[in-house]
């Protein structure tokens, strides 16, 4: 019967190149799959929260302070609204101040006509006031002033739209909009920073953002570095300034910024920085983004090349240790490729604000090991098959090699790992019994025999060799012991020694010395010489039966 080889090992190692390259190929592909295609928001999210927490506190702005309408103030001025005439009393307690912004939208005309005149001379006589607008959502087509008396006489109007994310937070600002007829809205915080003539800092956002266009929204946003969480920034009473118990010199030189504070009063949105018990004031995000822009220390996105860059950097190393490491080792090298991407992702976010999306990383970490585990079992039951079935069709030499697997049942098929185990465990039982028959064929032999491999060194020795060698004081002949060393002991002449390994060792050949004279009753009876004059046929037999009397 002819049969198919057993693969060579140099095909089996080409076909696991060939595995391992297609593997990699395929989690390489699902990886890109998963940053350019899979939205894993709530993952990326969850890892840019923890980021903020652990890497961008940083201590609040000493020129920036908010006056805050807060429950103190509610308590000594009354129930909200106020009179407008109460406003422009705060603003000459402020008159040192760099610039004054208020959070609050003036829309409309109040009640009492003679508040609105007193507070509009206020706000022109101070001369740098910003007060707040907003643009029409979600088409941000139209800014809705406040009064026009109010804006004819402001230095700037900023809007205050604050974007939010799906999932409820905020995370990124707008800071210009370009509108349809060519102006270009800023946000509250820019507004601060031209009214303050920051022309500097100013120039800095608006010819960026003028250069990206108006079809760009998404890439204008930033996103906000968030400083610390709620009551961050330092904050005095509406009611301590208006009653004078703070003095005007306390806000020389900065950015003062009012809004609500008080319980039920204002705009409070959640953060990644905020708990889900206590959340963060419009005024104090506006505060925060007026940092930002300030410091100049936002936070950057990274695009989604970079992103895939990075997650792959990490797939084909985790897949570079899945060809070198065991199977138990790759888990644990993944579970550690898995915590240093973390950390590496933590690291650069700090040391260069910038935000590398994790999710496509644990995507492709996720499905190296089973992906790769999956074809490595693969292949290595396809070669055992393979091998054992070759084995089962060549000619056994006993009929005790044979050895049959247990018969399978109903719900074990072929490919189970049941069966493969059962021939591997035939296989292996054929391999026991023909070994067992050769040494019990070589110790049933009447005289000493020792076979060497092509090293030279001792692969077997029966019990009558032993024996013998034990009587010459040497109780046992241990595995690694050398031709040269073997002969040494039952040879007295060196010369003769170095004579016969110059003639084995020219073939390299696995050699099986005996003599039947090494019986151990006969030791006594040995020849002090070796003959070692070898001649061509005799070599020539030597390498057709591997065999070599001494």
């Amino acid at each position: 019967m002819v049969t198919s080889p057993a693969p060579s090992s140099s095909s089996l190692k080409q076909r696991y190149h060939r595995d391992l390259f297609w593997v990699t190929l395929i989690i390489c592909f699902i990886t890109a799959i998963g940053t350019y295609f899979v939205n894993f928001s709530t993952v990326n999210n969850a890892f840019y929260a923890q980021a903020l927490q652990l890497t961008s506190a940083r201590p609040a702005a000493k020129d920036i302070v908010l006056v805050v309408i807060d429950d103190k103030s509610l308590n000594e001025i009354g129930r909200w609204p106020w009179r407008r005439f109460i406003h422009g009393q705060l603003l000459e307690q402020l008159s040192q101040a760099k610039v004054v912004g208020f959070d609050i939208t003036f829309l409309d005309e109040s009640s009492d006509p003679a508040d609105d005149n007193y507070f509009a001379d206020a706000i022109a006589k101070h001369g740098r006031v910003v007060l707040s607008n907003y643009l029409n959502a979600p088409l941000n087509t139209e800014s809705i002033d406040p009064y026009l008396p109010f804006s004819m006489h402001a230095k700037e109007l900023g809007y205050i739209n604050i974007p939010i994310d799906s999932d409820g937070l905020v995370r990124r600002v707008q800071l210009t909009t370009l509108l349809p007829n060519d102006e270009l809205a800023l946000h509250f915080s820019l507004a601060l920073l031209k009214a303050a003539n920051e022309q500097e800092i100013l120039q800095r956002y608006t010819q960026i953002d003028l250069a990206q266009g108006t079809d760009q929204t998404e890439e204008l946003q930033r996103l906000i570095p968030f400083a610390g969480p709620p009551n961050h920034f330092q904050t005095v009473s509406y009611s301590d300034v208006l009653n004078l118990r703070v003095s005007a010199d306390f806000f020389a030189e900065k950015y003062v910024v009012i809004g609500a504070w008080a319980t039920g009063l204002g705009d409070k949105f959640p953060t990644p920085t905020t708990s889900q018990s206590l959340n963060m004031s419009g005024v104090e995000i506006l505060t925060t983004i007026l940092q930002s822009n300030i410091e100049n220390s936002w936070n950057k996105e990274a695009s989604q090349t970079t992103t895939f860059l990075f997650a792959l950097s990490w797939v084909l190393l985790y897949c570079f240790f899945m060809y070198i490491f065991s199977p138990r080792s790759a888990l644990f090298a993944g579970i550690m490729l898995g915590i240093f991407s973390l950390l590496s992702g933590l690291l650069i976010f700090y040391l260069w604000h910038l935000f590398i999306p994790i999710a496509p990383t644990l995507l492709g970490l996720a499905f190296t090991y089973p992906l790769w585990t999956w074809r490595s079992q693969e292949l290595a039951l396809y070669q055992m098959e393979h091998e054992i079935e070759t084995l089962n069709h060549e000619r056994p030499l006993l009929a005790m090699e044979h050895a049959y697997p247990d018969p399978p049942s109903i719900l074990q098929g072929r490919n189970t790992f049941t069966h493969h185990f059962s021939e591997l465990r035939s296989a292996l039982a054929r391999v026991r019994n023909l070994r067992q028959f050769i040494s019990d064929s070589f110790n049933g032999m009447p005289y000493a025999t020792a076979v060497f491999d092509n090293e030279s060194k001792l692969t077997f020795a029966t019990q009558v060799t032993d024996d013998y060698f034990a009587k010459l004081g040497h109780p046992s002949l241990v595995s690694d012991i050398t031709l040269k060393q073997f002969l040494d002991i039952i040879v007295d002449n060196p010369e003769k020694v170095a004579s016969i390994m110059t003639s084995l060792l020219a073939f390299r050949l696995p050699l099986r010395t005996n003599h039947k004279s090494l019986n151990p009753s006969f030791a006594h009876e040995l020849p002090n010489t070796v003959e070692t004059n070898l001649e061509q046929e005799m070599l020539e037999e030597a390498l057709f039966s591997n065999e070599l009397e001494i």
